[in-house]
């Protein structure tokens, strides 16, 4: 066994494309340090990749508590089938989660499938769209092969100012990426990248409207409006969309509309009150 180790923290992004480009294997599957892989399905999954000769095998996952036992279930016999699907947790939420399965390491390499690390959040989700560009050979197993840690103190449930402002900017990195793929993107992804593009323009006005220091909001908004990224165009399926109350959902729907905009800013700080 070989551990590769960073000379500082480089992020999560940087050390899986360290491991992509370092890595001696055939397959690459990624584990969060807090996470647990579900022992009985990782032989069939790995026997069955190999077999398969498939791209990309993803499995399914269960969520768990910090400090409640892990859980333990037994898959028995897996199916297999070729499918684009993505992992499913217990309550049947889809998620793009990049620890769902091994990866073929050829695969990447070939198509330049690497992590942005500009992102400290949804760089899954960004990978994800990019590998699916790629029209791999991607199969999925019905089977649950992980277990998802949810901790109050990890980095996805924390908060701060310094987080905050962060998160920010990796969704205008994920739309500047979106953007950026309008005249190369198949004809085939062209209403899905459409779809990308409205969503993540949605994802920073919410998440610009979510920080604290009011005069760095005032010009980020401004350079938004300049470059034609906000306003934006109502969307229904912006109520149901996962916020933590019918509130934030109502003002989410209506953040196009400024004073909206500025509502969700006032009732984000006074609830969270970041530093």
């Amino acid at each position: 066994m070989r551990i590769l180790r960073n000379e500082s923290n480089r992020g999560v992004s940087y050390s899986r494309n360290r491991l992509i480009r370092e890595a001696n294997g055939k397959y690459i599957w990624f584990i969060d340090p807090d996470d647990v892989l579900n022992a009985s399905a990782v032989m069939p999954m790995l026997q069955y990749v190999k077999e398969s000769n498939a791209d990309v095998l993803l499995g399914n996952y269960q969520r768990f508590i910090d400090g409640n036992p892990i859980p333990e279930i037994s898959v028995g016999n897996l199916n297999f089938e070729r499918s684009d699907d993505l992992p499913t947790d217990e309550q049947g939420i889809k998620m793009n989660v990049i620890w769902a399965g091994p990866i073929k390491r050829e695969y990447l390499l070939n198509n330049s499938l690497f992590f942005n690390k500009g992102m400290i959040a949804q760089e899954d989700t960004l990978f994800y769209w990019n590998m699916r560009l790629s029209k791999p050979n991607r199969h999925k197993c019905d089977a649950i092969c992980y277990y998802y840690r949810i901790r109050n103190t990890s980095v996805m449930h924390s908060k701060s100012a310094s987080r905050a402002v962060a998160y920010y900017k990796a969704m205008r990195e994920m739309l500047e990426t979106y953007e950026g793929q309008k005249v190369t993107v198949p004809d085939e992804f062209e209403a899905e990248l459409q779809n990308k593009i409205h969503h993540s323009q949605e994802n920073v006005a919410y998440t610009l409207a979510c920080l604290p220091d009011k005069e760095f909001v005032k010009a980020e908004l401004k350079e938004l409006k300049i470059n034609a990224v906000y306003p934006y165009a109502f969307r229904k399926e912006a109520l149901s969309a996962p916020r933590r109350n019918t509130l934030l959902k109502l003002l989410t729907f209506l953040l196009p509309m400024e004073p909206a905009f500025w509502l969700l800013h006032y009732v984000y700080n006074k609830k969270y009150n970041l530093k």
